[in-house]
C-alpha cells in the first residue's frame, strides 16, 4: 500500500519560481492509504476530489490542499462503491453534471448519482446496445462520453461515443479494431504497449478531446460530436527496449494466461492528452520503466508548442481537471507526493 507522505520529497518549482499546491498527508487516524488514484475532479471552489480505485473511496482536499475526509464507502449496496482492482483495464470516473455528482463504478458497471452534499440519489446500470463499457464520464445532464469494447465471435472493436443516460449511442466519435488484439495466429495473441484510444472532456471549454496514440494528431469536438478542429502532434515515437519487454512480461505474468505477447518496434506517439485551460493541451507519453513524462504543451490553435518533461517515478501519473494538472510522484524509496504541476493562469 502507498501512503501519501511529505518526508523530504522535493517538489519542483513552477512558473516564476512559485511553489505549487501540495496536498497534505492523510492523517494517521484515518487508517487509509493511497493505493491507486485514478481520476480527479476539481469543483468551482477549487476543492479536489480524487477517486482511489484501490480503497474504493473519493478522497477530498480543500483549495489550500488540506485533507477534508472521504466520500463514499466500499460495498455492493446503493450508494456504495465496488471499483475493480487498479490493474484491471477498466476504470471508474468522477464528474459533475449540474448540481449532481456522477460516479461511474466499473465494478458494478453502473452510474451512481449524488446530490451536491454527497447524499445518494440513484444508481443506474449502464447497458449499451452493443459491447461493454470500459469507462463512462458525464459531459452534461444525461449525456455521457463512453469508451466501449464490442466483442463479437471473430472480431473486437474499440469505440468512443456519446451516449444518453439509458446507454443509447447518439454519436460515434471513433471506432477501430481492438489495437491490443493480434489477429491471424493459431492461439490468442496480444500486442504490448498498444496505442490507446483517448477520450477526455474539457469542462472549461465544453469540448471533447479525441485521440489515438498511433496517429500524429488529435481532434476537438462539441458536446454534440461536431468536429471543431484537428491538431497535429509532432512527438517522435521511442523504441521499445529489451528491458521494457522483460519488465512487461514480469509485471503481467498472471494477467494474460496462455496468450502470446507481441512487442512493437516503437511506442505510440502519445499515451494521453490533458486540457490545461488557456494554455491549451498537454500531450505526452510516459516511460514504462522510469515513469518519466515526455511531451509538449500545444496551444488551442495548434500553433505554439513548448516541450514538457517531468520525472514521476515508476508508479507516478498525471491527473487533470478544470485546466489544472496534479502529479502523483514517487521517489527512490517509493514515497508518494501529490502536487500541482501547472496552476491556472491568472
Amino acid at each position: 500500500m502507498i501512503a501519501l507522505l511529505l518526508l523530504n520529497l522535493s517538489v519542483p518549482s513552477i512558473e516564476n519560481g512559485a511553489r505549487p499546491l501540495v496536498l497534505e498527508p492523510l492523517p494517521e487516524e484515518s487508517e487509509l492509504f493511497i493505493t491507486s488514484p485514478r481520476d480527479l475532479h476539481i469543483d468551482e471552489r477549487g476543492w479536489l476530489f480524487i477517486l482511489d480505485q484501490g480503497i474504493r473511496r473519493i478522497l477530498v482536499w480543500d483549495e489550500r490542499g488540506r485533507f477534508q475526509g472521504t466520500r463514499g464507502q466500499p460495498g455492493q449496496g446503493p450508494g456504495e462503491l465496488s471499483f475493480l482492482d487498479h490493474q484491471h483495464p477498466h476504470a471508474s470516473t468522477i464528474s459533475r453534471a449540474g448540481d449532481r455528482w456522477i460516479v461511474y463504478d466499473d465494478g458494478s458497471r453502473a452510474i451512481s448519482e449524488f446530490d451536491s452534499g454527497w447524499t445518494f440519489l440513484r444508481r443506474t446500470g449502464l447497458e449499451l446496445e452493443s459491447g461493454g463499457p470500459l469507462w463512462a464520464r458525464a459531459i452534461g445532464v444525461d449525456r455521457f462520453l463512453i469508451r466501449a469494447m464490442d466483442r463479437q465471435e471473430t472480431t473486437s472493436h474499440a469505440q468512443l461515443g456519446i451516449h444518453d443516460a439509458a446507454g443509447k449511442l447518439l454519436v460515434t466519435l471513433l471506432r477501430m479494431p481492438n489495437p491490443m488484439l493480434v489477429r491471424g495466429g493459431e492461439r490468442p495473441a496480444l500486442m504490448a504497449f498498444s496505442p490507446q484510444l483517448i477520450g477526455r472532456y474539457d469542462a472549461m471549454a465544453k469540448q471533447i478531446i479525441v485521440g489515438f496514440g498511433a496517429e500524429t494528431r488529435f481532434s476537438l469536438h462539441e458536446p454534440d460530436g461536431e468536429l471543431v478542429r484537428t491538431i497535429d502532434v509532432a512527438i517522435p515515437p521511442a523504441r521499445v527496449t529489451a528491458a521494457e519487454q522483460n519488465a512487461f512480461r514480469e509485471r503481467n505474468r498472471d494477467s494474460f494466461g496462455d496468450a502470446e505477447i507481441h512487442f512493437p518496434e516503437e511506442h505510440p506517439h502519445y499515451s494521453d492528452i490533458l486540457a490545461v485551460g488557456r494554455r491549451g493541451f498537454l500531450v505526452y507519453r510516459q516511460d514504462y520503466l522510469t515513469g518519466a513524462v515526455t511531451g509538449m504543451l500545444i496551444d488551442r490553435e495548434g500553433k505554439r508548442r513548448a516541450p514538457f518533461r517531468l520525472n514521476l517515478g515508476g508508479d507516478g501519473k498525471l491527473l487533470g481537471s478544470r485546466g489544472r494538472i496534479l502529479a502523483v510522484s514517487t521517489d527512490e524509496d517509493g514515497e508518494y507526493l501529490i502536487y500541482e504541476v501547472l496552476p491556472p493562469l491568472p
